[in-house]
């Protein structure tokens, strides 16, 4: 499949719906352990009414959604809410609004924080994360978005407590509270990330597997349809849902995202059983009177349930706090008479060491998870022989392999083009402008975009969660950026910066979409053109320094790129951070390195 269609496939447009505040109520509640035998019931009327936000669907690519779960035996019933007993590992559940379309946010961070508690076994870490920055701050609002850009941005961005940016958007119909009108002060240092996410395959084996075996809530989306009893309470005692599914309309009223948090086969082989759903309408809905509002149930028919019109079902893997995100060390390679050698600076102010490459390397270290341990290993891409040498995290980098790709006079870039946590081989050649991506699920793509005298660059400035191809051409100072979402068919252009200027990229918005950076080094200033609107300057450095760009002040976890320049004068890096507000009064200096050397900087095996 190529690059344009495996995009096109994987998005996942979200006709999220909205709900009424009003309907019909039972207040009776009973415990759950007389648990009737349910059957798939005919609503007496839809008791919803909620508008849809319109719009078509489009499947998730086979390959994506392949991840099948192997062994594991899961019994007849079973359920991470603790309906049959068990321990209850989800938070509250929560009200996305009346007229907001955000059940995209509170699906993502629903399973977000019950995976942080399953994976610490514990149901009352109080974990409550914030739907309304994830809302404001990515690229999503009222009008819907798609579930793999909420769950990339989780793991890119992450988002604080709910403290920090209280719910606010619940009654909007469209759009949504700018970034960042609610954050508290210090929210970066508050924030939780996902470290990934993953397409299962939606066939009930698998899902309950990921359920049981592993734990994992699933995410999923489901059609509604005008008949859906959401304020029946006697309705959910009694029966579960069934529809069959069809995108005519009426009946069909549009997309919404839930998760699948357990299921009841009350009988094998029959059409007997089905999927308990959490949702994000309030708790005054769903099965009220056995104590269990804000869950509904669904039949396992694929036909008639969730799988019928859309496949697509995805789990989170952990959810981690900003003080245990690895911030970047400063890194210097030194040719010697050995070749490369590698000094990786602790924030303790201890040091390791690595012998990696020779002399004509291009020493690559920042983004080369080459290995998928989410860490970064060690390159050295040789142009005498266009092959890549590759040092692996994994095993404490004592263990390498290499792979040819490109020639004399290539650029050496790396980045995620498929998605699979791997980063792939990318090179440029200014000779014919062409782009050559060598990916690791197999395959390549060549795709011409530049020409001789621009700089390539790689980052996601349109928000789709795949890489752009970019090029800086610094004869008229503008940078043309070839976008992944159109398939690589149309570009953007932004007039920002002069002949002369350095090139980077790097978020400093809070949007998982990649700001434009240029150093001036006549001057010593940083211009930083934002994806949400306006521009930054900052005055750091001087001419003979070098620009780097990442978040290393070890002082805060989490946040956005501290702005870097490493003086090979005096081997001394000069950190203004961003946790500061980029204050120049307080920066942070450390001396490592010396002239000659090769600054970079990057996350490892040694930051652990």
């Amino acid at each position: 499949m190529s690059l344009k269609m495996a995009r096109i496939a994987s998005l996942l447009f979200l006709a999220l719906l909205v709900h009424s505040s009003t309907g019909y109520l039972v207040t009776s509640v009973a415990q759950n352990g007389s648990i009737s035998h349910r059957t798939a019931g005919t609503p007496v009327s839809g008791f919803w009414n909620g508008t849809a936000k319109g719009g078509s669907l489009v499947a998730v690519p086979a390959e994506a959604m392949a991840k099948a779960s192997p062994g594991g035996d899961p019994p007849p019933s079973y359920s991470l809410n603790g309906y049959f007993g068990g321990t209850n590992y989800m938070t509250s559940v929560k009200d996305q609004g009346a007229n907001c379309g955000s059940c995209w946010d509170f699906a993502a961070i629903g399973a977000m924080e019950a995976q942080y508690q399953i994976n610490r076994g514990n149901p009352s870490t109080g974990i409550d994360l914030s739907e309304q920055d994830a809302l404001s701050c990515s690229g999503g609002d009222c009008g819907g978005w798609w579930l793999d850009l909420i769950l990339d941005y989780l793991k890119n961005s992450g988002v604080p407590d709910d403290a920090c940016s209280s719910y606010v958007d619940g009654n909007l119909a469209s759009g949504k509270t700018p970034c960042p009108t609610y954050h508290c002060s210090n929210y970066a240092a508050r924030k939780y990330y996902i470290t990934g996410w993953s397409w299962i395959s939606t066939d009930a084996a698998t899902i309950k597997n990921y359920i049981y075996t592993y734990r994992h809530p699933v995410i999923v989306w489901m059609p509604i349809f005008n008949d859906f009893p959401w304020y029946d309470a006697n309705y959910w005692q009694n029966y579960f849902y069934s529809h069959v599914a069809t995108w005519q309309e009426p009946p069909y009223r549009g997309g919404h995202f839930v998760v699948i948090v357990g299921w009841d086969d009350q009988g094998a082989g029959t059409d007997d059983d089905y999927w308990i759903v959490r949702n994000s309408w309030g708790t005054s809905g769903g099965d009220v009177n056995d104590g269990y509002g804000g869950y509904f149930y669904m039949t396992q028919n694929s036909a008639n349930g969730f799988f019928g019109m859309q496949t697509q079902a995805a789990v989170i893997a952990d959810v981690v706090p900003a003080s245990t995100i690895l911030n970047k060390d400063l890194i210097i390679a030194r040719l010697t008479s050995w070749g490369y050698l590698w000094f990786i600076h602790y924030p303790s102010g201890t040091f390791w060491t690595r012998y990696w490459g020779v002399s004509g390397d291009t020493p690559i270290v920042s983004g080369a998870d080459m290995d998928g341990d989410g860490l970064e290993d060690i390159v050295a891409w040789r142009p005498s022989d266009g092959r890549w040498y590759i040092l692996q995290s994994k095993g404490n980098y004592m263990q390498s392999f290499s792979r040819q790709w490109g020639a004399a006079g290539d650029v050496p870039l790396v980045a995620d083009f498929d998605r699979d946590g791997i980063s792939d081989l990318v090179i440029w050649r200014p000779s014919v402008g062409a782009w050559f991506i060598l990916r690791s699920s197999g395959g390549s793509a060549t795709i011409y975009w530049g020409m001789q005298g621009d700089t390539p660059l790689i980052g996601d400035r349109d928000g789709d969660g795949i890489p752009d191809l970019i090029i800086w051409r610094p004869s008229v100072g503008v940078w043309f950026v070839l976008k992944s979402s159109s398939g690589y068919t149309s570009w953007d252009t932004y007039q920002w910066g002069i002949a002369g200027d350095v090139p980077l990229l790097d978020h400093f918005d809070g949007d998982g979409k990649v700001d434009l950076v240029i150093w001036r080094p006549s001057v010593g200033a940083w211009f930083i053109l934002k994806s949400l609107g306006g521009f930054s300057v900052h005055q750091w450095g001087t001419s003979g320094d070098v620009p780097l760009l990442a978040h290393v002040d070890p002082s805060v976890y989490g946040g956005f790129a501290d702005l870097i320049i490493w003086r090979p004068s005096s081997g001394t890096w000069f950190v203004l951070r961003s946790y500061t507000g980029y204050d120049p009064s307080s920066p942070m200096v450390v001396s490592w390195g010396t002239s000659g050397d090769v600054p970079l900087t990057a996350k490892g095996y040694w930051s652990i």
